[in-house]
């Protein structure tokens, strides 16, 4: 791996996205995870930047992928069940189970929404 490379494209990656040039910012995270395809910040990164794009399919699998690799946090955790139910936060009351048991995860032992 160049670390050069790698450098370069987190730097113009944070730059982009203070811009507000989400598109062009993905073409850096897509980069970042070929040299670093296990690196948890980049994969929560880019499935947030999924989310931001609409395009939720493609947030579900870099979420999936934290899971399995066992790196997912909170955050991650959360944003899996809301990609799950979409209306979760609005409707709790009708969120499926499967949605219930991704956002749980998400919060400390003991402190799991009923």
């Amino acid at each position: 791996m160049n670390s050069i490379e790698l450098t370069c494209h987190k730097a113009l990656l944070w730059l982009q996205l203070a811009l507000g040039l989400k598109d062009a910012a993905l073409k850096h995270l897509n980069r970042w995870i070929e040299l670093q395809p296990d690196h948890a910040h980049a994969l929560s990164s880019r499935a947030f930047l999924w989310c931001q794009l609409d395009r939720t399919e493609d947030a579900l699998l870099d979420y999936q992928r934290l899971t399995q690799l066992g790196l997912a946090r909170a955050g991650d955790w959360f944003n899996l069940g809301c990609i799950n139910r979409p209306n979760a936060m609005r409707k709790p009351n009708t969120v499926s189970s499967n949605a219930w048991h991704w956002m749980n995860r998400s919060i400390a032992p003991g402190m799991a929404w009923a």
